[in-house]
């Protein structure tokens, strides 16, 4: 993280492997208990949930961590933290403390 920090360019584009990408953006987080964004919806309404990756259960460990992404809203904590699926991107703004 302090490497991308401290690049010049104002936008980045990352792309790695989405173990890595799961565990940075739950480090220092307890994990998530619920699914993300469908919890409301009928359940006739909901996606089937697709496999649990196998990285996902290591997420406890990295919870003793400090935080390394600050979330500006619990909608946007539910949208960014679950794990990352085959060929899926995200955007995300990093700003520096």
């Amino acid at each position: 993280m302090r490497w991308l920090l401290a690049r010049p360019e104002k936008e980045l584009a990352v792309v790695s492997h989405p173990a890595f990408l799961h565990h940075l953006t739950n480090a220092g987080y307890a994990p998530l208990k619920r699914p993300p964004v469908e919890v409301g919806l009928h359940p006739r309404l909901r996606r089937p949930s697709p496999p649990t990756p196998p990285y996902a259960a290591h997420s406890a460990r990295f919870s003793g961590y400090a935080q390394l992404v600050a979330y500006p809203s619990p909608h946007m904590e539910r949208t960014l933290r679950p794990p990352f699926e085959t060929c899926e991107m995200r955007v995300v703004a990093v700003v520096p403390n």
